[in-house]
């Protein structure tokens, strides 16, 4: 009974697959004003950047990425998995300050593979 407990446990740790990072919803990104949103309203929502810099204009950028390389049972599948399953893939939010803090752009990139 044990070794099926813990065979079942590492099957569903093998399916389950692995997502880190901030996922960052079109809805959410949308809600968001340019010249009304402030950095601390993005944060508020969103929590802390998973990295941030400066921009040449003076304003700075906070960045949120989030990765899904979660594997699907189908993808065990040889050929169907290609076509049956999603390809892991990483997401990068950039939103763009101005030096009061406040929202003049976001842009977002999604890669798969």
């Amino acid at each position: 009974m044990k070794t099926l407990s813990l065979t079942a446990a590492l099957a569903a740790m093998l399916l389950a697959g692995c997502t880190s990072g901030t996922y960052v919803s079109q809805d959410q990104q949308s809600g968001f004003q340019k010249g009304v949103t402030t950095q601390a309203q993005v944060e508020a929502e969103l929590g802390t950047p998973t990295s941030t810099g400066s921009l040449v204009s003076g304003g700075h950028r906070d960045v949120y990425v989030y990765h899904d390389d979660s594997s699907r049972p189908l993808g065990y599948v040889p050929l169907l998995g290609l076509v049956a399953t999603g390809w892991p893939h990483t997401t990068t939010v950039n939103f763009d300050f101005n030096t009061q803090g406040v929202l003049i752009d976001s842009t977002s990139r999604t890669v798969r593979g």
